[in-house]
C-alpha cells in the first residue's frame, strides 16, 4: 500500500465559471517522494500548487494531505505543513535576508509575538545550508534574482515543513 501524502481527484479550477485552467486532473504523491510537475506555459501547474496550499480554493474535486481534506486545516496548520517556493517574488519593503528568512517560522508563532532567539538560529542555519549566510545582513531588494531564489529557498527550509 502506498505511503501518500497529497492526493487530488478529479480537480478543476475555472474562472467564470467558463474557462478550464485545470480540468479533471488526478494526483498522487507518495510520502518521501520527489515529484516534477512539468508542463507548458500556462497549463496550470502554478494553479494546481495554489489550490494545494489552499489560497485557491478548487471548483471540484478534492484534495487531501495525509489522508485529510485541506479544508479541514487551518491556514496556519497548512503553512506547518507545505513550504513554497514562488516562481517570482516582488518584495514591497526593504527588509534584511535574515528577516525574510525568519518569516518562513511565522506559522510557529502568534501574530502579535516576535521572532526568538531559535528562530534566528534557524534562519542563519538554512542560510548556511544554501550556502548564502554572507548575505543575512543585505537588504533582500538589493540582491539579483539567483540570490533571491536562494533565500527564498533558505526561507522554506527554515518553515521546517513536511512538504516542499
Amino acid at each position: 500500500m502506498k505511503n501518500l501524502i497529497i492526493t487530488g481527484r478529479n480537480l478543476t479550477k475555472s474562472y467564470d465559471g467558463i474557462h478550464n485552467i485545470l480540468s479533471d486532473v488526478n494526483i498522487e504523491i507518495e510520502a518521501g517522494s520527489k515529484n516534477l510537475i512539468i508542463g507548458e506555459s500556462g497549463c496550470g501547474k502554478t494553479t494546481l500548487f495554489r489550490m494545494i496550499l489552499g489560497s485557491l480554493p478548487v471548483s471540484n474535486g478534492k484534495i487531501k494531505i495525509a489522508g485529510k481534506n485541506i479544508s479541514d486545516f487551518t491556514t496556519k496548520t497548512l503553512a506547518n505543513m507545505i513550504a513554497y517556493i514562488p516562481q517570482y517574488h516582488s518584495p514591497v519593503f526593504a527588509y534584511t535576508v535574515l528577516d525574510m528568512v525568519i518569516m518562513g517560522r511565522a506559522s510557529h508563532f502568534s501574530a502579535f509575538e516576535t521572532p526568538k532567539e531559535p528562530d534566528q538560529e534557524e534562519a542563519f542555519a538554512a542560510l548556511e545550508k544554501v550556502n548564502a549566510l554572507p548575505l543575512a545582513n543585505r537588504k533582500y531588494t538589493s540582491l539579483s534574482g539567483g540570490q533571491r531564489q536562494l533565500v527564498l529557498i533558505a526561507r522554506a527550509i527554515c518553515q521546517s515543513a513536511k512538504i516542499f
